[in-house]
C-alpha cells in the first residue's frame, strides 16, 4: 500500500520551500520537482504518476493504479 503525505515545516535559518515547486520524495531521495501545475498535470517520474492515479476521483481507473505499481516494481 502505498500512501501520500505532505509535510509542511519551516527549516533553520529561515530557508523556506516554495509552495509553488513541491517535491516528491521516494525512500528518503527526491525524484522530483518542479512547478506544481507541471508536475500534477504531467508528471515525469513514474512513482509520481502512481501518486497521482492512486487518488480517487471523476473518472478513476484503479486498473490504471495496479499497472503503475507493476511498472514501478520493474525499474
Amino acid at each position: 500500500m502505498y500512501a501520500g503525505r505532505v509535510v509542511e515545516h519551516q527549516p533553520a535559518h529561515g530557508l523556506f520551500a516554495d509552495p509553488r515547486h513541491p517535491l516528491v520524495m521516494r525512500r528518503g531521495r527526491a525524484v522530483e520537482t518542479g512547478p506544481t501545475t507541471r508536475v500534477l498535470d504531467t508528471p515525469a517520474d513514474p512513482y509520481t504518476r502512481l501518486l497521482l492515479s492512486s487518488v480517487p476521483q471523476d473518472g478513476w481507473d484503479p486498473a490504471e493504479t495496479v499497472r503503475l505499481r507493476a511498472e514501478l516494481a520493474e525499474l
